[in-house]
Parts: structure tokens; C-alpha cells; sequence
């Protein structure tokens, strides 16, 4: 029973040295004359926040949080350990996605690009071939300053 005390006294623990952090910034920079909202209200605010997004959020979350709570409570090494893992692997895919829809995004940009360059290097040979009009022969013997050339 005294793992699981520890456990919980860590959360506890992090909790109360963030709560002496702001209070410490809160009362500095209040002599400072700069003003941040009272520590009592950032709980407050806080915590409802917290329950509000909780009630608002779909079924699979409300119970990944009671699952997530329940082992805190009942907390030891492994259950810790799996929870750190299923976390990362959830961080990890999200990642990968929001990575997926960058690089198809940015694939699709660069081919756009070198599709436009290659048809317009294949419109401009054609051109060229043709002899149209975007690259004019000169039909006189007379070059740029009047003079003729033979």
C-alpha cells in the first residue's frame, strides 16, 4: 500500500510545487506592478474547464478517463508503465498523421510544379519546331544596325 501512496503523493506533489511556482510568480510580479489573475481563480477556472470538457467529450474519452483514473488510484509499476506506452503510441500516431497530410500536401505542390515546368518546356520545343511565331526568323539579309550581311 505504500507504492500506491507514493504514486498518488507524486501527482499530489506536482500539483502543489505548480500551484508554489504561480503563487511565487503571482506575488513577484504583483510588486512589479504587472497583474495575473489570483491563484484561487486559476483553480477555479481550471477545474471547471476540465469538467466541462470531460462532460462535453465523446464516450471513449469520458471512459479512457475513468480507466485512467480508476489505475491511479489502484496505481502500480506496470499499469504506469502500459499507460505511458498506450500514450505514446496514441502521440506517435498523430504525429505521423498530421505528418502524412504535410508531405501528401507538399508532394502534390512540388509535382503541380514539375508537371507546369515540363509542359512548358514541351509547349516551347513544339514552338520551336513549328517555327511559330514565338521564335521569328528573320527573312532579311539586313542584321540589327542596317547593314547587310552576305
Amino acid at each position: 500500500m505504500e507504492g500506491a501512496n507514493e504514486t498518488l503523493n507524486v501527482t499530489v506533489q506536482a500539483i502543489q510545487l505548480l500551484t508554489q511556482v504561480y503563487t511565487f510568480c503571482y506575488q513577484h510580479l504583483k510588486e512589479a506592478n504587472i497583474q495575473l489573475p489570483a491563484p484561487d481563480q486559476i483553480f477555479s477556472v481550471t477545474t471547471s474547464t476540465i469538467s466541462y470538457l470531460l462532460s462535453h467529450s465523446p464516450p471513449f474519452i469520458q471512459q479512457l478517463y475513468s480507466i485512467l483514473s480508476d489505475s491511479v488510484k489502484e496505481s502500480n509499476f506496470m499499469t504506469i508503465f502500459l499507460l505511458l506506452v498506450i500514450a505514446y503510441m496514441i502521440y506517435c500516431t498523430v504525429l505521423a498523421t498530421f505528418r502524412w497530410v504535410y508531405r501528401l500536401l507538399f508532394g502534390f505542390v512540388r509535382f503541380s510544379f514539375l508537371i507546369a515546368v515540363v509542359a512548358s518546356l514541351v509547349y516551347v520545343v513544339q514552338q520551336y519546331m513549328a517555327g511559330a511565331a514565338l521564335f521569328p526568323t528573320s527573312s532579311s539579309t539586313e542584321n540589327r544596325y542596317g547593314s547587310r550581311t552576305f
